[in-house]
């Protein structure tokens, strides 16, 4: 789960690895909130992303995405999981001055 400002500050928490993502998710998400003292109102939107990625752990997050989003009635974003990977990529990159390809 990761946090993410306007200013493109980020906060990000991570579900233990040998754990069902089921059962570790919510308990994550709202570590996360607590330690960035943000309140699940404050947020705006919620993005997921939607595959490529395990079937049942998609399932598991979009639900938990749609089911937060619903409850604090703000919008979803789907984001293909490479597009994420690949952003995360580049912006660890840039952070570092390193150069890369246009």
């Amino acid at each position: 789960a990761t946090l993410r400002w306007p200013d493109g500050r980020t906060k990000s928490a991570i579900t233990p690895p040998d754990a069902s993502s089921a059962q570790f998710l919510a308990p994550t998400i709202q570590g996360l909130l607590d330690e960035a003292r943000v309140a699940p109102q404050e947020l705006t939107a919620i993005a997921v992303t939607v595959g490529p990625g395990s079937f049942t752990g998609l399932r598991v997050g979009v639900a938990m995405a749609k089911t937060m989003a619903y409850g604090l009635r703000i919008s979803t974003l789907a984001v293909d999981t490479l597009e994420a990977l690949a952003w995360t990529f580049y912006l660890a990159t840039e952070a570092k001055g390193n150069d890369h390809p246009n």
